[in-house]
């Protein structure tokens, strides 16, 4: 969980959850970035290989985690459960999203929040 020191709220969402269609290329990135070996690339097809997608839906279409993503000085870190994308092997599937590629799916309160981190 996530307050604002300003008012003591709690942010509840950092990303637009309607923008995920939109947010697939980061998504991509980051877990590409998690799966990847020894400083190698992944194709999106390796990638897919690794995720356990289409249970529900598009098997294309990587959710937004269960868990809200939260802030670091980095940009924003996002955690996957386990099976929430891929087998219990695979750990829990994280990474973090640089504030200045993710700015644009922020929402409105989260980009009040971060604004200082926005500006760098």
């Amino acid at each position: 969980l996530t307050f604002s020191k300003l008012d003591g709220k709690m942010i509840e969402h950092f990303v637009d959850t309607t923008k995920v269609e939109a947010l697939q290329p980061l998504l991509r990135e980051g877990l590409k970035s998690y799966f990847a070996e020894n400083g190698e690339k992944l194709t999106d097809e390796e990638l897919y290989g690794q995720l356990q997608l289409g249970i529900s839906g598009n098997e294309r279409t990587i959710p937004l985690p269960m868990y809200q993503p939260f802030p670091t000085a980095e940009g924003l870190v996002f955690t996957y459960q386990q099976y929430e994308v891929a087998c219990y092997a695979a750990g829990m599937p994280s990474f973090v999203i640089p504030y200045k590629k993710i700015a644009h799916y922020l929402t409105p309160e989260a980009t009040k929040l971060l604004e200082p981190y926005l500006q760098k």
